[in-house]
């Protein structure tokens, strides 16, 4: 029982803790080198073939005809879509201001009949 170590770390005789940090550092970097030797030949292969910038969807990008009338025409039109758009949403606004008013009341109306229950409940238990 006494050649038994408290710790199987501490039994451990590893070169990495014999060696000093910068040994360790400049086995990492040649080993991370090594790595990525192939990934940097193949963005310089990727670059090269590659000369020209821009994306391919702006090279096929062909310009598109603009159908939209001529503006003594449009303006009308324009004028009529926005108004009827600006009374549908002031009547949805009016709605929405009707619902909280409503809520409004009905929490008023509750909160009154809370406090008329409470108010008999202690008129009753004071009689």
């Amino acid at each position: 029982m006494a050649d038994r170590t408290t710790s199987f770390a501490k039994g451990l005789e590893s070169d990495a803790f014999n060696q000093s940090v910068i040994d360790q550092a400049k086995r990492l970097g040649l080993s991370f080198n090594k790595a990525a030797d192939p990934v940097q030949e193949k963005e310089q292969a990727k670059s090269s073939d590659s000369s020209k910038q821009g994306s391919s969807m702006v090279e096929k990008d062909q310009p598109r005809a603009n159908l939209r009338p001529p503006e003594e025409i449009a303006r009308p039109v324009d004028r009529q879509n926005f108004n009827k758009e600006w009374a549908k949403e002031g009547k949805q606004t009016d709605n929405y201001k009707d619902q909280l008013a409503d809520q409004g009341e009905r929490l008023k109306n509750q909160e009154s009949k809370n406090n008329d229950s409470d108010q008999n409940k202690n008129s009753l238990s004071h009689s």
